[in-house]
């Protein structure tokens, strides 16, 4: 069975440590920023799409990935007291 085996190193670093970067973009003042584009209604540009919505599928959008990344954190099988650690770190930065 492979889920009962530790993941390999670069899985492991994959999805414990490279996946934490998903938080980054949550960092207010450019995420605020960037929200903020989407809601700008230009004057050549059809007002019958709505820019709200648009900023609400962002912020649904990011929250699923993070969710997906945190799940596969969770589920990684740490290997040894220094994995375990990571792991932990990890989640508790998500």
């Amino acid at each position: 069975m492979v889920s009962c085996q530790p993941a390999s190193p670069d899985h492991f670093f994959d999805q414990a440590v490279l996946n934490s970067n998903l938080v980054s973009d949550f960092e207010p003042y450019s995420f605020g920023k960037a929200l903020e584009q989407y809601t700008v209604e230009y004057p050549d540009v059809p007002s019958g799409k709505r820019k709200e919505k648009e900023a609400r599928q962002v912020v649904q959008t990011k929250i699923q990935s993070i969710e997906g990344a945190l799940a596969r954190v969770k589920a990684l099988d740490a290997g040894d007291d220094e994995m375990r650690a990571i792991k932990q770190n990890s989640i508790a930065l998500f």
